[in-house]
């Protein structure tokens, strides 16, 4: 059996509390790539958000 991992490609994103009438890039975000811990084997997605804190 082989273990198959889907990664999100890089590109633009938004999260599921995005208000389409709300501000402009609210809860917006860029995927700019995938990270590795070679330790543990395990993945980080790496994005960076497109709107201003509060």
């Amino acid at each position: 059996m082989h273990n198959t991992t889907i990664f999100p490609e890089k590109g633009f994103y938004y999260h599921y509390k995005h208000d389409p009438h709300g501000k402009k890039y609210n809860y917006m975000y860029e995927v700019v790539g995938i990270a590795r811990n070679t330790e543990e084997n395990t993945f980080t997605v790496l994005y960076r958000p497109l709107y201003e804190s509060e």
